[in-house]
């Protein structure tokens, strides 16, 4: 069975490692990412506007965390990370993060990610409810047809309802 709760500061050390697992990985799209120590995740646990969740397992073992923020005037949800080691784990923490949006009045989740497919871009397709859209492209050559260009970066979104929904019924819940 997975735990759901906050972050807190005594959860900073198994973020990072999880975080420096996750860059070493190159089919993840964390790869290449920068390390970061505990300190590092403390200072960004203590910005106010991030929401932090972790995933832990019966040994009580940190297996995943994931990052939001969002302002009291928008309805948007922006994801900032998100890393687990299983794919239950993965999904329990979109399910949380779409609940929080939920009570809150919130409407639509936002994520900026790589252009490349990775398995957590996979997981989110098989969601079926987030739209990706290209917001960066690889420069275009001398004479290229702007039509051909490369992706690099796609900015997906959905409605949280939907993705909740999603969720539920990909975890049988």
């Amino acid at each position: 069975m997975l735990t759901i709760t906050n972050c807190t500061s005594a959860d900073c050390a198994a973020v990072a490692d999880l975080w420096n697992a996750k860059t070493q990985d190159e089919n993840s799209c964390w790869s290449g990412t920068a390390s970061v120590d505990a300190d590092r995740i403390a200072e960004i646990l203590a910005n106010s506007n991030f929401v932090w969740n972790v995933a832990r397992d019966d040994a009580a073992a940190l297996v995943g965390f994931a990052a939001w923020w969002s302002t009291a005037t928008s309805s948007n949800v922006n994801l900032f990370a998100l890393a687990s080691s299983t794919d239950e784990s993965y999904y329990r923490l979109i399910s949380a993060l779409a609940q929080w949006g939920l009570t809150g009045g919130k409407e639509i989740l936002n994520a900026t990610v790589s252009a490349v497919t990775t398995p957590e871009r996979l997981l989110w397709n098989d969601l079926g409810v987030v739209v990706w859209e290209p917001i960066g492209f690889e420069p275009l050559a001398e004479g290229q047809d702007p039509s051909q260009r490369v992706p690099t970066t796609l900015h997906g979104s959905c409605a949280l309802a939907s993705l909740a929904s999603a969720v539920t019924v990909k975890l049988g819940a």
